[in-house]
């Protein structure tokens, strides 16, 4: 899950032309915490990735369980 996530949020930003620096100022946090949220093995918090979906103008989507 965090790496799907971390290739999302690098897709999304690549699209957008952005530096991980960018992220990071319109986001609220620093480009290391970007680089790793884009290579880590950890998933994020809540905390971490609502105002990186606002910045990235992306919904953000938490399920419990298998979709059917």
């Amino acid at each position: 899950m965090a790496i799907e996530i971390g290739r999302t949020v690098q897709q999304r930003r690549t699209e957008l032309g952005w530096s991980q620096t960018e992220l990071a100022r319109r986001s609220g946090t620093t480009q290391p915490a970007i680089a790793r949220l884009e290579t880590s093995l950890i998933p994020p918090s809540t905390r971490t990735l609502l105002p990186m979906a606002t910045a990235l103008d992306q919904p953000l989507h938490i399920t419990i369980g298998h979709a059917a």
